[in-house]
C-alpha cells in the first residue's frame, strides 16, 4: 500500500527546441524503471519496472528511501536519478526524464 508512480519523458524532440511548438515537446519513453535501496550491500536492484507504452510506470515498494532511475542507452539517452522517501500508506509521485541528446 505504498510506493511510487510517475511518468519517464524523452526530450528535446527537436534540434533547435522550440517553446511554442507542440510537435517539440517532450515526448513518453518506454523503458525500465530501476530502483536502488538506499544503503543496501546490494549492487542489484532492489526492483525493476516496465513503463507502459506512454512512459507511466507504478512501483509497490516498502516504506524506506530508494535512488530510481530510468534505464537509457549505451550513450544516449541518459536518464536521470532521482531519490525518493517511500512513507508507509502513500503512493509517492516521482516524474523521471531521459536527456535524448538532441541539440
Amino acid at each position: 500500500d505504498s510506493g511510487v508512480e510517475g511518468v519517464v519523458s524523452l526530450g528535446p524532440t527537436c534540434p533547435v527546441m522550440r517553446v511554442d511548438d507542440p510537435n517539440c515537446a517532450d515526448k513518453p519513453y518506454a523503458t525500465f524503471v530501476q530502483v536502488i535501496k538506499i544503503g543496501s550491500p546490494l549492487s542489484s536492484p532492489f526492483a525493476v519496472m516496465k513503463t507502459d507504452k506512454s512512459g507511466k510506470y507504478k512501483i509497490m515498494l516498502p516504506p524506506g528511501q530508494y535512488s530510481l532511475q530510468p534505464a537509457g542507452g549505451k550513450v544516449m539517452p541518459k536518464c536521470e536519478t532521482k531519490k525518493v522517501t517511500v512513507e508507509p500508506k502513500i503512493i509517492t509521485k516521482i516524474d523521471l526524464s531521459c536527456d535524448s541528446g538532441i541539440r
